[in-house]
């Protein structure tokens, strides 16, 4: 099952960050974010029919940006990233072992970084590291 859905606006906020401060007005709306996810699967799908993947190597794939899709619907970004992280790494082993071909693999890749870096801009600020107790 491919997940497809809508968004709409993300709420007025600010993000800050330890090095920028990103506004509403620059960052990218979730359905935006949700479509690039789509797409990815979409590339998914059309290199599995190209290159006869196994189910268990596309369904892997296509699990984890689906699960990318959930939790950005949910507005949990950090969880997100994650998935979109572990779809990098799923896609940099096939680069590795020789089952996706650069020409393939490739810009895969490179969708997932520049969608990576938009997720990681709405993710929340992890703030200061907290103080250790002075009880001990």
């Amino acid at each position: 099952m491919v997940v497809r859905a809508e968004f709409g606006a993300p709420p007025p906020q600010e993000i800050v960050g330890a090095q920028a401060r990103v506004t509403p007005d620059e960052r990218p709306p979730r359905h935006v974010l949700a479509s690039q996810i789509d797409r990815l699967i979409d590339r998914v799908v059309a290199l599995n029919e190209r290159y006869g993947w196994s189910w268990n190597d596309t369904g892997a794939l296509i699990a984890s940006l689906e699960e990318a899709f959930i939790d950005l619907d949910d507005g949990r970004m950090d969880d997100a990233a994650d998935q979109l992280r572990t779809f990098r790494d799923r896609i940099s082993v096939g680069l590795a072992d020789g089952s996706l071909t650069p020409e393939a693999g490739g810009p895969l890749l490179a969708a997932t970084a520049d969608l990576l870096t938009r997720v990681e801009a709405l993710a929340p600020a992890a703030g200061p590291p907290a103080l250790p107790d002075e009880r001990d």
